[in-house]
């Protein structure tokens, strides 16, 4: 057992850099609720840099409530780098990054980083510091809102599962309005398989189109990645060559879907295999609403709405 509030004290860096690890595992599963992390006074351009490592799984399954991640200014403060799962299934309910840092010059949240925090509804970041969301980052938080849609000039990659809801949460995730919007995010290349399930979104999805071609930098719309959302359209960019199963499965209101003349290939949702990856999220209800298949500006009736 852990005594409450735990803080890590900034006393015992000698002169030069100095870098403290939070290993592996260190409060894994720990009483921990509140923590403090030091910082070390340092001007900028000297050598006394401070790096704070939280490793893989530091505080995974611990009672972590509370955490102050230390501000970065020319004065002082430290350099932040986090593991994968690092926070997963603690009891956080709001995480700030304002004034953080990490080494590199963009922030990346790995793997699981949050996974399971089911408490997590708020989140606050620098304006285009976040360059990566790793696989299931998000996934079963209580994030009710789109916390990045100040992020769209830095970020390039959103992982798998990384907001989707859990099986019983699939009724509450709520990224519905005009706040949800990724046709500004003009670096976004990657969005990973069912990694905005179930998240009700309602806006009309598009993509963003890179003024010198005309296209998006998204290649693939990789397998259950917009299932069982809310909304009436979905436009496909040009640069779009994929369109993978499930793709917008269970999303009842859709009713129309613009394909590009670049997609070479759609892999139609196979309902005899169907929830074979252990991901996705029960019975296939299909696109009841859907009634049109728009392809290089030429309109198709459809019967294919159980498929997509």
């Amino acid at each position: 057992t852990i005594d409450q509030p735990f803080t890590l004290g900034n006393s015992g860096f000698r002169e030069g850099p100095a870098t403290m690890d939070i290993g592996s595992y260190a409060f894994f599963a720990s009483t921990i609720t509140n923590l403090t992390l030091p910082t070390r006074n340092w001007s900028e351009g000297s050598s006394n840099t401070f790096l704070i490592n939280i490793k893989d799984y530091a505080f995974y399954g611990s009672k972590l409530y509370l955490m102050a991640l230390p501000k970065l200014t020319s004065e002082g403060g430290a350099y932040l780098t986090f593991g994968k799962y690092c926070f997963a299934f603690t009891d956080l309910p709001y995480v700030q990054f304002e004034g953080t840092s990490t080494t590199a010059p963009k922030l990346h949240l790995p793997e699981g980083i949050f996974r399971g925090c089911t408490n997590l509804e708020h989140l606050s970041f620098d304006k285009n510091s976040v360059e990566t969301i790793g696989d299931y980052a998000f996934n079963g938080t209580k994030l009710a809102k789109w916390y990045f849609k100040d992020q769209a000039t830095s970020l390039k990659s959103i992982g798998k599962y990384a907001f989707a809801p859990t099986l019983s949460q699939k009724s509450t995730n709520n990224f519905s309005g005009e706040q949800f919007n990724i046709d500004e995010f003009s670096v976004l290349e990657t969005i990973g398989e069912g990694a905005f399930a179930f998240c009700n979104i309602d806006k009309a999805l598009s993509f963003y189109m890179q003024s010198n071609s005309n296209s998006t930098l998204i290649k693939k719309i990789e397998p259950y990645s917009f299932a069982g959302n809310k909304f009436k359209t979905a436009t496909l960019t040009l640069g779009i060559e994929e369109i993978g199963s499930g793709a917008f499965i269970d999303n009842h209101i859709l009713e129309k879907i613009v394909i590009p003349s670049t997609t070479q290939k759609i892999t139609w949702l196979d309902k005899t295999i169907s929830g074979a990856t252990g991901n996705y999220y029960g019975g296939c209800h299909g696109n009841q609403n859907l009634n049109q298949i728009i392809v290089n500006n030429d309109r198709y009736g459809t019967n294919l709405t159980n498929y997509l």
